[in-house]
């Protein structure tokens, strides 16, 4: 059944090829303003850079998660999953669809930045396996986050504007959490194990939360 259901999300991801481009799309776009607004007059300075990273998480994540949310719920899917599969199954299998399809577009960002910008270095794979680590972390805390507020905001009318209401107070801690640490890394070479540790117990903290309010029923 596991199987099942993780193919079916793949599916589902799949049938929104439109989706999928206008993510990319917009992925490149915001890549493209910032490099030609910002960096003119000189380089852009690697912290200034990893702000800029995460900002472009954000913003992916809020797109992609409505999306996808959304695309189930025409589709009739979110009505069988109710019947059939156990509420936190559903949810977990989903957000971390979520966050695959996420790392993939962040590191399409990646690539990208280490061509656009001179201080984005990326001379070997572990650099990407380094920006990687704390991203992962940070995707995970998200997906799992928004797909919880993304399924509360669909009962309400202006579905469009509460989830962006509610996941940017709640994504605060993610970003101040993981910014730091990555700042911390590249900046100083101080691996800050602390804040790494942090950072993926948000994801399991919003990965319990979201799978003990599915059992509650949230959207019955």
């Amino acid at each position: 059944m596991l199987r099942t259901l993780i193919k079916k999300e793949f599916l589902l991801v799949g049938r929104a090829k439109n989706g999928l481009a206008s993510l990319l799309t917009l992925n490149l776009a915001f890549l493209f303003i910032f490099h030609f607004a910002m960096e003119k007059s000189e380089p852009l300075e690697l912290e200034r850079l990893l702000g800029f990273k995460w900002a472009n998480v954000f913003l992916l994540s809020f797109v992609f998660i409505g999306q996808s949310l959304w695309e189930e719920r025409e589709g009739g899917a979110y009505r069988i999953n109710q019947f059939y599969l156990e509420s936190y199954l559903y949810y977990l299998v989903k957000s971390l669809v979520i966050a695959f399809f996420l790392l993939f577009f962040e590191i399409i960002l990646i690539l990208l930045m280490s061509v656009f910008f001179p201080k984005f270095e990326l001379s070997s794979p572990g650099m990407l396996f380094d920006h990687m680590k704390y991203l992962t972390g940070g995707i995970l805390s998200l997906s799992f986050l928004g797909v919880t507020l993304g399924q509360m905001s669909q009962e309400t009318r202006l579905k469009e504007i509460v989830l962006p209401i509610l996941l940017i107070p709640f994504s605060l801690p993610i970003f101040l959490i993981g910014m730091g640490a990555e700042r911390d890394f590249f900046l100083f070479r101080d691996s800050n194990w602390k804040s790494y540790l942090i950072l993926y117990a948000f994801s399991v903290f919003y990965a319990s939360l979201g799978s003990l309010v599915q059992e509650m029923g949230i959207n019955e």
